[in-house]
C-alpha cells in the first residue's frame, strides 16, 4: 500500500510538474518572440518624435515632428547645419514656414503650400510610422531577405536587417529596435562598394511623445536678426507677359531706379521686401546717379534656384563726392510662395 501511494503521489507530481514545464519552456518563448507587427503598433500613435540625421540627411541634421489627433505631420523643426543658403533652421505650422538664416543674420516668414507640402513629403521619410510600414509591407510582399536577429545580452537591441538588390547594386538597412518598448530606435543604412558594406548615415530617434520644449519653436534670436515677411506683403515685380529674361532685367533695373530716386521703400520690396532701413544702411552712403547700362539676364550658377544673373553699371559717388562706374551683378529668381512674382535675392 505505502509503495502504491508512492507510486500514486509520484504520477501526481509528474502531471502538475508538467504543466509548469510547458509553461516554462512556451512563457520563455512568448516573451522572446519577436515580429514586425509589435513595433507597427508601437508606433501607430504617435504625439510627438525627435531624431537625428547623421550625417545630415538632405541637409537635414536635428527634427521635432508633432502630430495631430489623426496622425498627420501638424508642426516642426528642422535644423539644416549646411544649404545651399548656409546654416539655416525652418519651422513651419500648416502651410506657414518661418526660416532663420544664421548667416545672413536674417528671418524671412512665408505662406508657401507647394514649399511646405514638399518639405512635409521630406519629413515624412523621417517619420517612424513610416519607415516601419515600408519595411512590414516588403517583408509581406517577400520581395527582400528580412532576417530578425534576438538580443543575446539584455541591453542589446533586436535586429532587423533588410538586404535589397535593385538595378545592380545591393543595400542594407539595419533597423534596431528596442526589445522592452519595441520602439524603432535607429536605421543605419549601407551600400554595397568593393565587396564591403559602406555605411551612408543613420537616424536616430531620440525620443517618442515627449512633450517638446516651447523654446524649440520661439528660438532666442540676435537682437539685430532683420525679419522680413511675405505673408504681409507683395515682393518684386508681377512678370505678366514677360519672359523671364526680361522680368530679370526690369527688376535689376528699376531696383537702381528706386536707389537713385532715395526710395528705399521700393528698393526693399524689390530686394525680396528687405526693410527699407537695411536697403538705405546697405546703400545710402553712395550717391547712385544714372544707370550706365542692364545687361542679358544669364542662368546662374545654381540652377536648382532658378536664378538669373543679370550684369549691371551703374555710376555712383563715394561719400567724399568721387564719382565712378560701380560693376555689379543682380541675383533675380522668383518669388517663393507668390506665384508669377521676381525679386533680387541672392544679392546684388
Amino acid at each position: 500500500m505505502r509503495n502504491r501511494i508512492l507510486a500514486w503521489s509520484a504520477a501526481a507530481a509528474a502531471v502538475i510538474a508538467l504543466p509548469l514545464v510547458l509553461m516554462a519552456v512556451f512563457g520563455r518563448s512568448a516573451t522572446t518572440a519577436y515580429a514586425l507587427e509589435q513595433t507597427v503598433a508601437a508606433v501607430r500613435n504617435l504625439a510627438t518624435v525627435h531624431l537625428k540625421c547623421n550625417p545630415p540627411g538632405n541637409g537635414a541634421g536635428e527634427i521635432w515632428i508633432q502630430f495631430d489627433e489623426n496622425g498627420k505631420l501638424q508642426s516642426g523643426r528642422v535644423d539644416f547645419p549646411a544649404s545651399e543658403d548656409g546654416p539655416k533652421v525652418v519651422i513651419w505650422k500648416r502651410d506657414v514656414a518661418e526660416v532663420w538664416f544664421k548667416a545672413k543674420n536674417s528671418v524671412l516668414t512665408l505662406r508657401e503650400p507647394k514649399a511646405v507640402a514638399n518639405l512635409e513629403v521630406q519629413i515624412h521619410k523621417l517619420d517612424p510610422k513610416e519607415i516601419v510600414a515600408q519595411l512590414y509591407q516588403a517583408q509581406a510582399a517577400g520581395k527582400d531577405d528580412i532576417q530578425i536577429k534576438q538580443p543575446s545580452a539584455k541591453e542589446e537591441p533586436i535586429k532587423v536587417t533588410q538586404t535589397t538588390r535593385r538595378d545592380g547594386q545591393e543595400r542594407r538597412d539595419v533597423f534596431l529596435v528596442d526589445p522592452e518598448t519595441k520602439l524603432l530606435r535607429q536605421l543605419d543604412k549601407y551600400v554595397l562598394k568593393g565587396g564591403r558594406d559602406t555605411l551612408e548615415g543613420s537616424i536616430v530617434i531620440t525620443g517618442y511623445n515627449e512633450p517638446i520644449d516651447p523654446a524649440v519653436f520661439t528660438p532666442e534670436l540676435p537682437a539685430d536678426v532683420m525679419r522680413v515677411d511675405w505673408t504681409t506683403q507683395e515682393v518684386g515685380l508681377a512678370q505678366g507677359g514677360l519672359s523671364n529674361e526680361a522680368i530679370a532685367a526690369k527688376v535689376a533695373r528699376e531696383f537702381f531706379e528706386a536707389l537713385i530716386a532715395r526710395d528705399y521703400a521700393k528698393a526693399g520690396l524689390l530686394y525680396s521686401g528687405m526693410p527699407a532701413a537695411k536697403i538705405q544702411g546697405a546703400f545710402g552712403k553712395l550717391t547712385f546717379v544714372e544707370i550706365v547700362s542692364v545687361g542679358a539676364a544669364t542662368p546662374g550658377a545654381n540652377p536648382k534656384t532658378g536664378t538669373l544673373d543679370v550684369p549691371c553699371e551703374v555710376k555712383v559717388k563715394d561719400p567724399n563726392g568721387v564719382e565712378g562706374v560701380h560693376k555689379c551683378v543682380a541675383k533675380v529668381r522668383p518669388v517663393h510662395g507668390q506665384p508669377g512674382r521676381w525679386a533680387i535675392d541672392g544679392g546684388i
